[in-house]
């Protein structure tokens, strides 16, 4: 995941990638933060403005060099898997 801080996108770092009965998982750290419930209205525009560009930095990354995602196959099936999630 070392492409995601080159290009200085905040995100948790991975603690384990696996597969449970079928069901892949990613663990990933805690971080500390305000809970967005409890943003003003400007805070939630500044928020979503900054989850858009680290979306946009996010899209440059073509490929995943990290041996537990490749085996595990997440990045042939990513759009099935995130239009399961959204659908949860």
């Amino acid at each position: 995941m070392n492409e995601v801080f080159k290009l200085n996108v905040k995100c948790p770092q991975v603690l384990k990638i696996g597969n449970e009965e079928g069901f892949s998982f990613t663990v990933q750290e805690k971080i500390d933060g305000k809970n967005g419930t409890l943003c003003s209205n400007r805070q939630k525009l500044k928020i979503w403005s900054q989850l858009g560009e680290f979306a946009r930095l996010y899209n440059k990354i073509s490929y995943i060099a990290v041996e537990e995602v490749n085996k595990l196959e997440f990045h042939k099936n990513w759009k099935s898997r995130l239009r399961y999630n959204i659908e949860r």
